[in-house]
C-alpha cells in the first residue's frame, strides 16, 4: 500500500512537472512570436515625419527606430564653368514640402528653385523587402551640367552603431571587401567614388570644411553596408551611381551619395537606390547588392 501510495506522489510529481514544462513552453513560444517578424511584415518599414525626413522601423530589432533623410541636400556640378553649388533644398528648412503617398505606392516629394528641380520618390518594396529610392534632377539652366548628386543619410539605431567602424565595410579600388576602420583613422570622413577631388573645396563651410582628406582612396562600388552587433542582420544601402560615401569614426550615420549626369541644359535624369535589411552578415549584404545590381540592368 505505502508503494502504491509513493507510486501516486511520483506520478502526481511528474505530471506536475510536465504541466509546468508546458507553461513556460508556450510562453516562450508568445514570446518569441510578438518579438519575431512575420512572413508577411518586411524588415523596414517607413513613416513620414516631415519635410525630407522619415522615421523608419527596423523590425526584427523590437521596432526600434532611426532616420533617413531623403535627401538631406543637393549638389550641382556645372561643365563650364568648373564649380560645385548647392541647391537650397537643405532637409533643415522648415518650409521643405512634406512627402505624400500616390495611388502607385510609392511617396512623393517636390521642390524647384529658378535654375533646378528634383522629385524624389520612396517606397516599401515588399517583394525584395527594402527601401527602393528615386531621384529625377531637371536642369532648367541654359548650361549643361557635368552631374549633380544627393546626400542620403541614415542615422541607425543603436544596434547598428559602430564606434571605430569595425563592422562596416566597403568595396575598395581593387575589388577587395574591406573594414573601413582599417582604412580610415578621421573622425568624420567623405570617401570618393566618382567625385571630383580637383575642386579646391567639396562642400560649403557650413558642413564640415570640405577637404578631401584621402584624396588618393578610391572605392570601386557605391555600397555600404554595417553589421549589427548581434551580427544578425546588416544594413546595406547603395546607388547606381554615387559621388562619395560618408561615414564617422564615432558611428552616427552613413551615406551612399547618388550620383547622375551628365544633364544637358532643359532636360532630366534619373537614379536609382534602396536601403535594406539584410539577414546575415555584410559578405551576404555585398550578395544582396549585386544582385541588385544585376537587376537594374534587365528593367
Amino acid at each position: 500500500m505505502k508503494n502504491r501510495n509513493r507510486s501516486k506522489k511520483v506520478g502526481c510529481v511528474h505530471a506536475v512537472a510536465v504541466l509546468v514544462l508546458l507553461a513556460i513552453l508556450s510562453s516562450a513560444t508568445i514570446v518569441s512570436a510578438a518579438s519575431a517578424q512575420t512572413p508577411d511584415e518586411p524588415a523596414l518599414t517607413l513613416k513620414p515625419v516631415s519635410g525630407h525626413f522619415f522615421k523608419f522601423v527596423f523590425t526584427p530589432y523590437e521596432s526600434k527606430t532611426a532616420f533617413l533623410r531623403i535627401p538631406e541636400s543637393m549638389y550641382i556640378k556645372f561643365a563650364e564653368p568648373d564649380k560645385l553649388q548647392e541647391v537650397p533644398f537643405e532637409y533643415y528648412r522648415k518650409d521643405s514640402p512634406d512627402y505624400k503617398i500616390g495611388d502607385d505606392g510609392w511617396w512623393h516629394q517636390s521642390e524647384s528653385v529658378e535654375n533646378a528641380a528634383y522629385d524624389a520618390r520612396v517606397r516599401v518594396n515588399k517583394e525584395e523587402d527594402r527601401i527602393d529610392i528615386e531621384y529625377t534632377a531637371t536642369n532648367k539652366m541654359a548650361v549643361d551640367w557635368k552631374y549633380s548628386w544627393y546626400r542620403t543619410c541614415i542615422a541607425p539605431p543603436a544596434p547598428f552603431k559602430d564606434p571605430g567602424l569595425k563592422r562596416t565595410y566597403v568595396v575598395d579600388r581593387h575589388g577587395k571587401f574591406r573594414k573601413l576602420g582599417d582604412m580610415l583613422d578621421w573622425d568624420y570622413n567623405l570617401i570618393s567614388i566618382e567625385g571630383d577631388r580637383s575642386s579646391a573645396t567639396l562642400l560649403p563651410p557650413t558642413h564640415w570644411g570640405g577637404k578631401w582628406r584621402y584624396p588618393d582612396l578610391r572605392l570601386a562600388e557605391t555600397v555600404i553596408m554595417t553589421e549589427a552587433k548581434d551580427g544578425r542582420y546588416t544594413l546595406v544601402t547603395a546607388f547606381e551611381k554615387a559621388y562619395a560615401l560618408e561615414t564617422g569614426f564615432h558611428g552616427p550615420c552613413i551615406h551612399s551619395d547618388g550620383k547622375t549626369g551628365p544633364i544637358p541644359a532643359g532636360s532630366k535624369a534619373k537614379l536609382r537606390g534602396f536601403v535594406a535589411l539584410v539577414k546575415g552578415n555584410a559578405a551576404e549584404g555585398l550578395k544582396y547588392y549585386q544582385k541588385w545590381k544585376e537587376s537594374l540592368n534587365q528593367s
